[in-house]
């Protein structure tokens, strides 16, 4: 089997250029092709990116189907996360990692 995988630090749709373009990482994601890929740093509801709905943006910009796990829920309103996203049915069970202190 072959499969095409790949990760992802989407930075909030933060470019290089310090400008903000979910149109822009999701071409990069559709460039790349993945049956898989991992998200990291996408939003949901927070100020900084337009109270958007970031992996719903991207599922829809893609045509993955996308699993948004939030990592961060802040005060007021708003998550930050990672995803799991995928162009074939997924059954996704996000786990918590123990931490040793």
């Amino acid at each position: 089997m072959r499969a095409r995988v790949a990760t992802f630090n989407i930075h909030h749709g933060l470019g290089a250029d310090g400008r903000l373009d979910l149109d822009r990482t999701s071409a990069v994601i559709r460039r790349i092709d993945p049956q898989l890929i991992a998200l990291q740093e996408l939003d949901r509801g927070l100020s900084r990116s337009g109270r958007v709905d970031q992996p719903a943006v991207i599922e829809e910009a893609t045509g993955l189907s996308v699993h948004f796990r939030p990592t961060v829920t802040r005060t007021g309103g708003g998550e930050y996360g990672i995803a799991l996203a995928s162009s074939e049915p997924l059954d996704v069970d996000f786990m918590e990692l123990t931490r040793r202190g």
